[in-house]
């Protein structure tokens, strides 16, 4: 079977090789004529011939223009200007350049479908007026359009019709005066160029060209302008054509594929070539269903891996999803050594386009204090200094820096910290200007490039980058330089926002032969092109047709009245080429993803219904699963072997042995492979940057705040009075500097020189810990009078356990909130942020696993009163108390630990368990350290919910 390249390579170079050099070839795209060229090569023999003359319908139209094609900011600008001087708008450019780009599109379109410009943008509230003018339209546009003037009846204005309205009365003016400024300046739009050598190709005659024969090759959606460039060279017998279709969509009037061919094979004969037209009737095709972009990948990667082909030319691989490229690359297998990629690689998908845009956020976050201090948020500060460029370059002082953001929990870096290092102190610069930004990105990016090359990089992780670096500088630089020709100013949001447009248009092309190998295109790249063994990714339903969703300032029904493109020409388009790429190959997979999930709907492509239901094609269907195994949780279990007891030697040494806390005994009743991960493993969670407050520094900052506010009666030995507590209540200057010398040393430890500033959300959590804490003294008048004994106060004792027969000495303490003195008794009050219950039933609930969830306050409060009613021996009453915070506002909150049937808890107080609270902490401990007993995982779900260990676990 011929390819259509070539058939007519065969075709031209039989019939009309001698005439080569007055042969011109036309084509819709640049590949095409690269193809076309290698087939004709293949049939010249050792003598050379000459080549005909291979254009794309661009440089075609561009050959008979006047006019250069002006790039898009200079459009933009002649625009720009066109429109103020037409309105007297004081508006930017930053403002304008948005919808100046739609307005530029509209205008691109009305010239390449040759619309009367006076015709469409007409008073909208007369259409009898206008439907003379517009004789040259079908029935069906004309009743199109009907119903779009009926909307704007006088007596049904709105507001948004009335803004409709304005807008739309100053596009023809508009159009007319930037065209005319454009002309003067001998440039235009793509759609003025082709107007414009329309004219001429008009006006010449056949001896004026120089050719005697022009073929225009395997076009299919062809604007008004080159159709009626086509007709005029067919009738002056200059023009002749070949057209690529297929019977199957042609003689099928409800096929969306042949919606334009069969209008233009009629108008526009084809060569008759020797070649079947009825190609596709009988194909067949291996659909695959994948629920991941990933399984796609790997579906690809095991197809290449089958196919049994002495040429890789012979294949494609055609990615309708670009994103798809790397993972495509990474995964084709080793034994394929020629690769052409002819799509480039995407400067956005780089380390380099990354880092541009990481640069740009930086600059958009900047905090300018009134003392005019700069700083970066420690976010994009963190992800630029982990970014792969900058570890290269200062690794040791990258880290150096993250570890003091994490440790002093900076949110916000002075650029003073940067002062370290040169290339640190000036990537993190403030630039206020478009100009300023300009030279600091140029700067940067020549700098990269330049200190890549000096990398002996072996595993070329870097070498693309180089490439990528030169490209986008290059790219940038042709943007000044063009923007300042035009003399125009942009803010730096605009000028960011057309930085980012330059990162997500820029491509870098591979090195290789273009013919040779494996071939890895995008869709739109497959245009007149065949191959033996076609395999199309990500055949989903908006992938294939794309979803066009332009925007216009012309309406729909407009477009479509006046025959302006709309999403069903361009799925016209996409039904074309995808029927046009299988109707020759010989083994065709088409893959999708099934999974719903972020963008993607799972839903494949309406081209693939097609296909399913038409008896024409056989479509063998295969879904491939990525099966999950669920395990039964069969529990976690660390058995207490020579590795893990040593660890626990640290426990039980004889000279400063580490103590266990109450809290950690209690996280081993709960769950004991926790304790493990946390006490014996050390293993720890990653610090965070805490921006607001949290459960957790809500709790620090309370703590914190409760300290200091009676550390000065401690330190003076001073008998805290009602008289007392009153005149700190109304002390509202001295809380205030408290609770703000809390925030500052929660935040950045206590030797720092910074302040913490109260601002944003951060001032309620500052209003709300202010209501608790004199909520709290409010509650304490009622104890008055008392003395502080300890703040924050550590405490331990030695407990002496047995195990295997053998005395060991275990220490077992930590820091209690606050001890105080009143006539009641010695009161040892713990702080609770959350909800932890007061109340216990028997003693052997608070050592219970099973219950411990309930009790854990109890269970601590419990073993801090002991540790202390050792330290105390003579103490007649030992009160084991919980403020709960969030209770304090409740009239009748009652913090004291109680149980409803301890008899002699109830009766005697703690002084009166201490005795059996003993022997079973020494219970507790003995099973800890009992080298049989392994850490075993808790089979109570509901304790792992907050875990910060539940991943390992899988819980």
């Amino acid at each position: 079977m011929d390819y259509f390249l070539e058939s007519i390579a065969k075709y031209l170079f039989e019939n009309k090789r001698d005439d080569f050099k007055d042969i011109t070839l036309v084509f819709p795209n640049r590949r095409s004529g690269l193809f076309f060229q290698n087939e004709l090569m293949k049939l010249v023999s050792k003598n050379p011939i000459w080549s005909p003359t291979v254009f794309t319908i661009n440089e075609f139209m561009l050959n008979y223009s006047n006019l250069e094609l002006a790039n898009q900011i200079q459009l933009l600008s002649e625009l720009y200007l066109t429109y103020k001087k037409l309105s007297g708008s004081s508006e930017s450019f930053d403002n304008f350049y948005s919808w100046g780009e739609i307005i530029l599109a509209d205008f691109n379109d009305i010239d390449k479908y040759l619309i009367n410009a006076e015709s469409l943008f007409v008073n909208v509230k007369n259409f009898k007026s206008i439907e003379n003018q517009i004789d040259f339209l079908s029935e069906e546009q004309l009743k199109t359009l009907e119903r779009f003037f009926e909307a704007f009846d006088a007596d049904k204005s709105t507001k948004i019709k009335e803004e409709f309205i304005k807008i739309w009365e100053v596009l023809l003016p508009l159009y007319t005066q930037f065209k005319q400024r454009l002309r003067n300046k001998k440039i235009g739009y793509e759609g003025m160029v082709y107007q414009d050598a329309l004219k001429k190709i008009e006006e010449l005659k056949a001896d004026d060209y120089s050719f005697k024969k022009l073929f225009f090759i395997g076009f299919n959606a062809i604007t008004p302008a080159e159709e009626e460039v086509f007709s005029i060279l067919k009738n002056i017998g200059l023009a002749e054509f070949f057209w690529d279709f297929d019977e199957y969509y042609i003689n099928n009037y409800q096929m969306e594929a042949g919606l334009f061919q069969r209008k233009y094979i009629n108008k526009f004969p084809p060569v008759t070539l020797n070649k079947d037209y009825n190609q596709l009737k009988g194909k067949k095709i291996k659909l695959i269903s994948t629920p991941t972009d990933h399984g796609q990948v790997y579906a690809a990667s095991q197809i290449l891996g089958s196919i049994t082909s002495e040429t890789p030319s012979d294949t494609a691989v055609i990615l309708s999803d670009e994103q798809l490229l790397l993972p495509t690359l990474n995964s084709i297998p080793s034994e394929i050594k020629n690769i052409n990629i002819t799509m480039g690689y995407p400067v956005k998908d780089s380390l380099t386009g990354n880092f541009v845009d990481l640069l740009i956020q930086a600059q958009q976050n900047i905090h300018s204090s009134k003392n005019s201090t700069v700083s970066f948020y420690y976010k994009n500060v963190i992800s630029i200094l982990r970014h792969p460029f900058t570890e290269y370059l200062c690794p040791d002082i990258t880290s150096q820096i993250i570890k003091k953001i994490t440790r002093e929990n900076l949110f916000q870096l002075n650029t003073d910290e940067f002062n370290q290092d040169t290339f640190l102190s000036n990537l993190f610069i403030e630039t206020k200007t478009s100009d300023k930004f300009t030279n600091y990105l140029e700067a940067h990016l020549k700098y990269l490039h330049e200190q890549l090359w000096l990398i002996d990089d072996k595993s070329n992780n870097f070498k693309i980058e180089k490439e990528f670096l030169f490209n986008l500088w290059l790219q940038i630089k042709q943007l000044n330089i063009q923007l300042a020709e035009c003399n125009i100013k942009l803010q730096l949001p605009t000028y960011f926002q057309l930085i980012r447009k330059v990162i997500r248009s820029t491509r870098v092309p591979f090195e290789g032969e273009p013919i040779k190998g494996l071939q890895i295109m995008g869709f739109l790249e497959t245009r007149n092109l065949d191959f033996k063994n076609v395999i199309i990714l990500s055949v989903n339903e908006g992938v294939i047709p794309t979803q066009n969703r332009s925007a216009s300032f012309i309406p729909f029904s407009l477009r479509r009245g006046f025959g302006l493109p709309t999403g069903e020409l361009n799925d016209a388009m996409f039904a074309y080429y995808f029927y046009r790429i299988i109707q020759r190959a010989e083994n065709v997979w088409l893959l999708y993803n099934s999974g719903a999930g972020g963008m993607s709907t799972g839903e494949k492509s309406r081209l693939i219904y097609q296909l399913e239901y038409d008896n024409n094609f056989e479509v063998d269907s295969e879904i491939v699963t990525q099966t999950i195994d669920v395990n039964s949780n069969r529990g976690i279990t660390i058995s207490k072997d020579s590795l893990v007891w040593e660890n626990m030697q640290e426990y039980l040494r004889n000279e400063n042995p580490r103590k266990l806390s109450p809290s950690s005994l209690s996280i081993y009743l709960q769950c004991p492979l926790r304790f493990y991960y946390k006490s014996v493993a050390k293993i720890t969670e990653e610090d965070e940057i805490d921006e607001v407050i949290d459960a957790r520094l809500f709790g620090n900052i309370f703590h914190n705040v409760a300290e200091k506010i009676y550390t000065s009666f401690f330190n003076n030995n001073e008998l805290i009075t009602s008289e007392s507590l009153n005149t700190l209540l109304k002390d509202n200057k001295n809380i205030d500097e408290i609770i703000t010398n809390s925030f500052t040393e929660v935040f950045y430890g206590e030797n720092t020189k910074r302040r913490f500033k109260i601002e944003g959300k951060n001032q309620i959590i500052f209003d709300i810990i202010k209501k608790y804490l004199k909520q709290m003294l409010k509650k304490d008048i009622e104890y008055a009078p008392f003395s502080i004994v300890g703040l924050e106060k550590n405490v331990e004792t030695e407990i002496n356990i047995n195990i295997n027969s053998k005395n060991i000495r275990v220490k077992v303490g930590g820091q209690v909130d606050r001890i105080d003195r009143t006539d009641r008794g010695l009161r040892i009050i713990d702080y609770k942020t959350g909800s932890d219950k007061l109340e216990f039933n028997e003693l052997e609930d608070v050592f219970n696993p099973e219950k411990i969830k309930d009790t854990k306050a109890v269970f601590q409060t419990f073993i801090y009163s002991y540790i202390i009613s050792k330290e105390f021996p003579s103490e007649s009453s030992i009160l084991p108390m919980v403020y709960q915070v969030k209770e304090l506002f409740k009239n009748d909150s009652f913090f004291d630990i109680s149980s409803k049937k301890c008899t002699t808890y109830k009766e005697n107080g703690f002084l009166g368990i201490k005795d059996e609270v003993e022997i079973k902490l020494k219970d507790l401990l003995e099973e800890l350290f009992d080298r049989d007993i392994p850490f075993t995982q808790t089979e109570n779900a509901a304790i792992c919910e907050y875990c910060p260990f539940k991943e390992m676990c899988g819980r």
